[in-house]
């Protein structure tokens, strides 16, 4: 079939490389990329993934050494093969050209349990004894004979690894890019050694991404990230003719979502795996009753849902949806809704309610004095119990599965009602049924004490102007950029 092509492009006065070279030469254009940069918090870091922005930036310049693709599959990445050994209990990966070695993944795995800033998935607990000290734990992952060998302590969390080594937090940053050879304190420096297929370059106060030489070569050259938002999209603030690509960090409203389409855009829509919840603070809950976190929550997403229609939302009662593992089951779903509907008492005491945008509450703010609207910068859970509001909004991914990464983080920042040894027992259940059953009792817990008040769920979206083909996943709120042709 090759050759009968050859041949005929050559009669055609084509040759094979011409078109080559013309195929590649297509992506030499660059293209402008809506990102919500106001959410971006530094240092850019897989370490610091606590915003959909921040997730965007590592998943676009750092790979993992395995990936899950858009059927929710698991495959190699950076290493070229992986294999476990249950009888040593050890995990073998290899890096036959890969654009990184395994001195390269030790380091980054090792740095990831040492300074354990990140927020998801504790690895620590997977792979190690809890008893182990900290010296110990990090032994566990080694070079040996040019393999990355990871030595697991427990065969029933070994199931753990490959999911999690797949996640955001578990991307691999090439020795080069840090600024000490100690991964205990190593801070990234260098953002032009990457193990993705870009790099980044800021020039004037604005991030662009640059094809890596060693990468594929049917993906643009230069991507300039452009700042937007819900708000300027819907202003109307920025031109929708000078942006090629809106990522799924920008929340595309009701509005914004018909204009687009108005305005001939292509748009994907995800499975229904964002959910907009309103959270009720350590603070909060140290204050107020359960009734009193009914009461105001009911009256703040009414608010909420009138101010933030989310393109293609439908309303949500659980943090774990229909699709997912955990959900209630038709009698706590009932008892629920029951509370969420009733009338209860005026509390005595007031609140604060933390928002980013303070300016679309000043009506709310004249017409309810017991709830104090405040602006708040910055990542609510990372506050400082006594700066945070009592109550604030935010979004979050939900799961097709018994996700430990998910769980894990919703546990962290409070999202599900459990403790730290709650997670590890949970990881330690040996049975699919029992791992329902042990997070479905959480999951009703944390509702029926109105610790969050999930309000609805809606897709992530990326959005084309004009005609892409695309590898994103339904399953996943990645836009990754070069699966985007």
């Amino acid at each position: 079939m090759l050759v009968k092509l050859i041949t005929l492009l050559s009669a055609l006065g084509i040759t094979f490389w011409t078109l080559i070279n013309m195929t590649i030469y297509k992506y030499d254009k660059n293209l402008k990329v809506g990102v919500n940069l106001d959410n971006l918090v530094l240092p850019i870091d897989p370490l610091n993934n606590i915003s959909l922005t921040n997730a965007f930036f590592s998943n676009n310049l750092y790979s993992n050494l395995i990936d899950v693709d858009e059927n929710n599959n698991y495959h190699s990445d950076l290493t070229s093969k992986y294999w476990f050994d249950s009888d040593q209990r050890k995990l073998f990966f290899e890096f036959e050209g890969s654009r990184i070695n395994a001195e390269d993944a030790a380091f980054s795995l090792r740095r990831l349990v040492s300074q354990k800033k990140h927020l998801h998935t504790d690895f620590w607990n997977i792979i190690c004894n809890v008893a182990e000290d900290a010296s110990a734990c990090e032994k566990r992952i080694y070079v040996e004979n040019n393999k990355l060998i990871i030595k697991y302590e427990d065969k029933n969390k070994a199931q753990y690894i490959i999911p999690t080594l797949a996640s955001v937090d578990f991307k691999i940053v090439p020795l080069e890019a840090f600024d000490i050879r100690d991964y205990k304190v190593a801070q990234i420096k260098n953002y032009t050694t990457t193990s993705g297929h870009y790099h980044l370059l800021k020039k004037e106060n604005k991030y662009f991404f640059i094809r890596n030489n060693s990468s594929v070569k049917n993906i643009y050259k230069t991507y300039e990230l452009i700042n937007i938002n819900s708000e300027s999209l819907i202003s109307r603030k920025v031109s929708l003719e000078e942006i090629d690509i809106i990522s799924s960090t920008v929340v595309l409203q009701d509005d914004s979502y018909k204009a687009l389409l108005e305005n001939k855009w292509n748009i994907f829509s995800t499975h229904n795996i964002s959910i907009g919840l309103l959270v009720f603070s350590k603070k909060g809950l140290d204050s107020t009753s359960i009734t009193d976190r009914f009461y105001f929550a009911q009256r703040l997403a009414n608010e909420g849902q009138k101010k933030f229609r989310v393109a293609e939302s439908q309303e949500a009662v659980e943090f774990f949806q229909d699709f997912g593992q955990g959900f209630l089951n038709n009698s706590q779903l009932a008892q629920i809704r029951i509370l969420r509907s009733s009338l209860f008492d005026i509390p005595k005491s007031s609140i604060t309610f933390g928002v980013k945008y303070s300016d679309k509450w000043k009506d709310f703010i004249y017409e309810n004095k017991d709830i104090k609207v405040v602006k708040i910068e910055g990542y609510i859970p990372n506050l400082k119990t006594s700066e945070q509001p009592d109550a604030y909004s935010m979004t979050n991914d939900v799961s097709f599965d018994l996700n430990l990464s998910l769980i894990s983080y919703a546990a962290n920042i409070g999202l599900l009602d459990m403790t730290k040894s709650q997670v590890d027992e949970f990881a330690n259940l040996k049975t699919d049924e029992e791992k329902i059953a042990y997070i479905n009792a959480i999951h009703f817990k944390t509702l029926k004490e109105c610790k969050i008040y999930p309000m609805w769920s809606s897709p992530y979206h990326t959005a084309f102007n004009g005609e892409y083909e695309h590898s994103l996943s339904k399953f996943n709120s990645r836009t990754l950029l070069w699966k985007i042709h």
